[in-house]
């Protein structure tokens, strides 16, 4: 458990640091689920679908996130 505390105040102070999108909303968006998707984070932080993209996208980029696709969607 201890480490998941760690693993989430790193992400939240390199993604605060970094991004101009940084909210509490999308750290713990991706620290609940085991992963992610464009639907989730639309969902959760109420914003367009292509801005949830461009959220993944340069989360990817950044090393924070592994983009995988499956079947037809993306999950990151």
């Amino acid at each position: 458990m201890q480490a998941i505390k760690v693993a989430l105040q790193d992400y939240k102070h390199r993604i605060r640091a970094d991004h101009k999108f940084y909210s509490q909303d999308l750290i713990n968006n991706l620290f609940m689920h085991p992963y992610t998707k464009i639907d989730f984070i639309e969902r959760d932080l109420q914003v367009s679908r292509m801005t949830a993209t461009k959220y993944l996208e340069a989360l990817v980029e950044a090393g924070f996130l592994r983009k995988q696709r499956v079947g037809r969607s993306n999950y990151s």
